[in-house]
């Protein structure tokens, strides 16, 4: 699946493994990097909410994005975008 970014900013942490450390520290890091391979080799955005990670849909107003554990605080939020593409959108503290 082709993964895009919401933002240029979000893009540029995304892809350097130095910069999402110094954001958002080592584990985080880690967590997110491996969510993102997960994204690179899944075949559409359904067979994410078969792998482990904690894979969801997301309700209400925001019913179109589905999010993934990064820690116990932290989630991916991501859109998707047809069956071939995935958005990132941001991560986020839920505490």
């Amino acid at each position: 699946m082709r993964v895009t970014y919401a933002t240029n900013r979000l893009e540029a942490y995304c892809s350097s493994f130095d910069l999402m450390r110094k954001a958002w520290g080592v584990d985080l890091a880690k967590a997110l990097s491996r969510r993102i391979k997960q994204m690179d080799a899944a075949d559409t955005a359904d067979d994410l909410l078969l792998l482990p990670g904690k894979w969801e849909g997301l309700r209400g107003d925001r019913s179109h994005q589905m999010s993934a554990r990064l820690s116990p605080n932290w989630r991916l939020i991501v859109e998707p975008g047809g069956s071939d593409q995935i958005k990132i959108i941001g991560l986020e503290d839920y505490h």
